[in-house]
């Protein structure tokens, strides 16, 4: 996300990549994933991203679950 302000992009789509080959478990991910979009839009809030997109590779049910479950609680 430091990268796309810097180069004054308004939008991001960032993988949930450690929930795949690395074998974490999904709701470390999903909320360290959440947590570290909302840590940099807090910490920036002169950045120009304005669009974060949340992508998961294989859109496996639990692990969108604890996606939402992570974005409900404010991570």
């Amino acid at each position: 996300m430091d990268r796309a302000a810097e180069n004054g992009w308004s939008s991001v789509a960032l993988p949930a990549i450690s929930a795949g080959i690395f074998g974490v478990p999904y709701e470390v991910c999903a909320r360290a994933y959440v947590a570290g979009v909302k840590r940099h839009l807090e910490a920036n809030p002169e950045s120009p991203v304005t669009d974060v997109r949340l992508c998961l590779f294989r859109p496996d049910e639990e692990l969108l679950g604890a996606v939402e479950e992570a974005l409900e609680e404010g991570f």
